[in-house]
């Protein structure tokens, strides 16, 4: 919406809308002609089906045609009846079946994301590095002639803060997933000593209180929320705010600016 009201497309988009509701109208009246069709022949369909059975003994054989021959295909019919009207409903359910079936296989059948990508060590390991990635090659596509990051080194020491800068394209998220192992390694070595702490660069925001936001379901430790608190610079806010912590943010953070829902 705010790139069709800055290009002032507002006329055209409200154009093409109607448009596509005119034709989904179309179809909607068909659907519920052929509805009322269905609905129709569906409480019909006893007495056709019995008329044209009665007619057929009839003009094949008149002198079988009496009482215990008429109420035994009665019978008949209304024993196969219900299995008939099954036979719709059956259809949609394997068609269901079907698709959700293809989901599924689509997804198991994915490539898993290989444990050997890096090699994670604990803390008594440590040699005052923590991440060390040597003669790397990487690619998102194995196939590809030209792999995505090549002759990839890289050593991070404990404490160091470190700034990835490069234009668009240039890998810098494909950085971040070689130190995760999202990203098939086709050869050298990834090392990470410890554990990863991922903040993505789109912040994700519950409908609720900032206090809610934070805590995420888990209960409240009082020393551990005062040091989290502090440690993302979110006091401040808190402080500002008219209600602290417990200021509802409203849908996907719609009263906090981008600075915050991130500290968030």
């Amino acid at each position: 919406m705010k790139i069709i009201k800055l290009h002032s497309w507002e006329d055209n988009f409200k154009n093409l809308i109607e448009s596509l509701r005119d034709k989904e109208f179309k179809w909607l009246s068909k659907s519920q002609i052929q509805k009322s069709y269905g609905t129709a022949l569906y409480w019909m369909s006893p007495t056709l089906v019995s008329s044209v059975v009665f007619l057929g003994c009839m003009f094949v054989n008149s002198a079988s045609l009496n009482a215990s021959t008429i109420f035994t295909i009665l019978a008949t019919l209304r024993t196969m009846s219900e299995p008939v009207k099954m036979i719709p409903e059956a259809l949609s359910a394997i068609i269901q079946v079907k698709v959700s079936l293809i989901c599924l296989n689509t997804f198991l059948v994915d490539d898993e994301l290989a444990d050997k990508n890096i090699l994670k060590k604990n803390q008594q390991q440590n040699c005052g590095l923590d991440i060390v990635v040597e003669s790397g090659i990487f690619s998102w596509e194995l196939d590809l002639s030209v792999p995505t990051l090549r002759s990839f080194d890289l050593v991070v020491k404990r404490a160091q803060k470190i700034a990835v800068c490069g234009p668009v394209g240039a890998g810098k998220s494909s950085f971040l997933c070689v130190i995760m192992g999202e990203i098939p390694k086709i050869s050298g070595s990834v090392d990470v000593l410890g554990s990863i702490a991922y903040v993505s660069q789109t912040s994700w925001i519950q409908s609720g209180t900032i206090r809610d936001n934070i805590l995420f379901g888990q209960p409240m430790d009082k020393g551990r929320y005062i040091k989290a608190i502090k440690a993302c610079a979110l006091n401040k806010d808190t402080e500002n705010l008219n209600y602290g912590d417990l200021t509802e943010i409203g849908q996907r953070g719609l009263n906090m600016s981008g600075g915050q829902k991130q500290r968030i």
